[in-house]
């Protein structure tokens, strides 16, 4: 109190302190809920001197160490690294001090009877002086990585191994295929060899009779010549085209198939012809395609030879084949072989195309004509190759994508 004039007075000072008692209260409700999440949090926290050394932590980070807490407070983040990862823990460290923080650190730790691989980020606290850090045990995650590694690294070895015997195997069933045909090719040479064989014995003959008659003059000799060398020039013409026709072709082409046709045609039609198997090839357009002619053709010989085997097996009276091409709803071009043999048996139809499948008897089919005539269309050419029954036979289909097709009128 004071007194003033002989009077005593009482003196009394007030302050309005409301806000300030908020913000206390406040403070210690965010201080209540860090220090909850700071307890009850699935990943490891833990706070850290400058030094590395742990202040505090969470009983989740306790937990993943193994270690009680006085044992704890007694280590550092750097003490608890294996020896291989110390340095880069020393680093981070100061990385985090530097710049304020450093996110998913990883790093494996010696622990009490066990090593973990640890993902953790540090940031530095508003004071400089402290570090928080929050981990994560990865060990099992890394664990499962690794197994799922080396399980695809050997199911890659497996595949490549796989894919190894499926090349050796293609391999074989090409040269199969080859020599299959090559047994073909060398039977069509014969047949086209035989007629201008016997012609060439007659003119040898012939000679020698003009010889005993004395017919054997200058002009004789040279319509001998001339004939028999027009007879040796079809003979040899015969090698080219069968040469050109097993002629690799490396590069893909545009080429007719009307021309591919054609060029089947002259190597097994006089088989066909042989065999009185009448031949229909309907022609409205050229069609031009890109891919390998030779391969095309060589795929359209082993489908019309197994239409001839079919049809001589079953004897058809009046057999044909009928070699059509058109557009396609789509855009492809549609090339179709049919016979009136009798068509496929409903029960082996769909593995006709399977290697090695056969239905002639045994040293009369080798089983992998179809498998490498599907081959070449669909892998070669892009193409599909299928077969259905039709009318009185079989209808072999090839559909090659119209991308680089074209079409013009046949002259």
């Amino acid at each position: 109190g004071v007194t003033l004039d002989g009077e005593a007075y009482l003196y009394c000072s007030s302050r309005d302190v409301t806000q300030i008692k908020i913000a206390n209260e406040q403070l210690r409700v965010q201080k209540l809920e860090y220090e909850s999440i700071f307890r009850a949090s699935k990943d490891g926290i833990a706070i850290l001197d400058l030094e590395s050394n742990f202040l505090d932590f969470n009983d989740t980070y306790l937990d993943m160490t193994g270690f009680s807490r006085d044992e704890l407070l007694s280590k550092s983040c750097v003490g608890l690294s294996i020896e291989e990862d110390r340095q880069k823990t020393v680093l981070a460290i100061k990385e985090a001090i530097d710049i304020g923080f450093v996110l998913n650190f990883e790093k494996s730790c010696e622990l009490k009877n066990r090593t973990l691989t640890i993902n953790m980020s540090l940031t530095l606290l508003p004071d400089k002086k402290r570090l928080l850090m929050i981990s994560k045990d990865i060990t099992e995650k890394r664990i499962l990585e690794d197994t799922i590694k080396k399980t695809n690294e050997h199911l890659q070895e497996i595949i490549a191994d796989e894919i190894q015997k499926r090349l050796e195997k293609e391999k074989l069933l090409l040269q199969q295929s080859k020599m299959a045909m090559m047994g073909e090719m060398i039977g069509a040479i014969a047949h086209q060899w035989r007629q201008p064989l016997n012609a060439l014995g007659l003119h040898i003959q012939d000679m020698h009779l003009a010889y005993e008659f004395g017919e054997l003059n200058k002009d004789y000799v040279d319509k001998f010549q001339r004939e028999s060398m027009s007879i040796i020039k079809k003979m040899s013409k015969t090698i080219d085209d069968f040469r050109n026709f097993f002629k690799p072709i490396k590069e893909r082409v545009d080429f007719s198939l009307e021309n591919a046709v054609d060029e089947t045609l002259s190597i097994i039609g006089p088989q066909l012809k042989n065999h009185s198997i009448n031949v229909i090839f309907t022609k409205d357009k050229e069609h031009i395609v890109n891919g390998y002619q030779n391969e095309v053709e060589q795929a359209l010989l082993i489908i019309m030879s197994n239409a001839q085997d079919a049809l001589l097996e079953k004897n058809i009276k009046d057999p044909m084949i009928n070699i059509a091409i058109n557009d396609g709803s789509e855009g492809e071009t549609i090339l179709s072989i049919e016979d009136n043999a009798g068509g496929v048996p409903t029960e082996i139809i769909d593995r006709i195309f399977e290697p090695y499948f056969t239905t002639k008897e045994q040293g009369k089919g080798t089983g992998i004509g179809l498998y490498m005539a599907k081959e070449i269309v669909e892998r070669q050419m892009n193409g599909r190759l299928s077969v259905k029954n039709i009318n009185e036979g079989a209808c072999f289909t090839i559909e090659i994508g119209g991308g680089g097709r074209r079409t013009k009128s046949t002259l």
